[in-house]
């Protein structure tokens, strides 16, 4: 074999090696838009939790997503999104989601509202992550989020720093409160719920939070129920009966009335034709 074709033999092979790994490396992955980013301290913003297939095809997305000093104030599905375990605040942010008709493409599962509650670096992260292609688990790869929040500044003019920060103290949250069904963002199954606090001076935090969760009673509610007539009674399909022979099929009272009186008469002279025929027996 020539020199020529043993090198052009040992290229193609690294080629193939190198393709063959790369193919192998791109997996579908979770990931959080923004991934970093510098926000103040209190500051409200939204995180995206997002699926790339990497060119595979992603069915449903079964997770949790950990926030570290970010305080969580609002959940929402992404489009075409189909929960079995819907991200919520009394779960700890767990989720089982399913994609209807599969994914391709990067797409939005759902978004987070929270807010930035100390200085430092604050973290987004996932865990017990499985993404699940058609019946199989594919990748079970994610990628979290850092932000570094920083002291707003609140320094006017000549003034010292210390002189405008405004000192705020919230109350507990009270326990969440129904509301109804399908208000607000929530579907027509959900029950909407809402908690609040008293925060001084007001509206210095967050006073207001709402929640849709899956609720029996909507879903029962949603179900339009059939009409049915009623049912007729023994009575009066007897009754309704009669009333059709008398009128010989037609439902005309006149001819109810006519034939009425025609079987009355017969009847009277049946009676009167047996009573005088017992009398000549006599």
């Amino acid at each position: 074999m020539s020199k020529n074709k043993i090198t052009i033999l040992i290229l193609t092979v690294i080629a193939i090696t190198i393709f063959g790994w790369g193919i192998k490396a791109a997996e579908p992955s979770l990931y959080v838009s923004p991934a970093a980013t510098s926000k103040t301290m209190n500051s409200v913003f939204d995180i995206v939790v997002k699926i790339n297939p990497a060119g595979q095809k992603v069915c449903a997305v079964e997770g949790q997503l950990l926030l570290s000093k970010l305080s969580l104030q609002k959940i929402n599905l992404g489009e075409n999104i189909t929960p079995q375990t819907s991200p919520s605040f009394n779960n700890n942010l767990s989720f089982l989601l399913g994609i209807p008709g599969c994914a391709t493409q990067e797409k939005t599962l759902f978004t987070v509202r929270v807010k930035a509650l100390s200085v430092g670096e604050a973290t987004t992260n996932f865990r017990k992550v499985d993404i699940i292609g058609e019946g199989v688990s594919i990748s079970s790869a994610s990628v979290g989020g850092n932000y570094e929040i920083v002291m707003p500044s609140t320094v006017t003019g000549t003034e010292s720093p210390s002189n405008n920060v405004i000192s705020c103290s919230c109350d507990n949250w009270n326990s969440w409160q129904n509301e109804s069904c399908g208000e607000g963002e929530c579907s027509d199954t959900q029950m909407a719920q809402i908690r609040t606090r008293s925060c001084n001076p007001t509206s210095c935090d967050i006073e207001e939070q709402t929640q849709c969760i899956n609720d029996s009673q909507c879903i029962l509610a949603a179900k339009t129920p059939a009409e049915t007539a009623p049912a007729a009674t023994n009575s009066g399909l007897f009754l309704a009966a009669i009333g059709n022979i008398f009128s010989l099929g037609t439902g005309n009272i006149l001819v109810e009335i006519l034939v009425g009186i025609i079987i009355l008469g017969i009847l009277v002279y049946l009676l009167y034709f047996l009573s005088k025929r017992r009398r000549k027996e006599k």
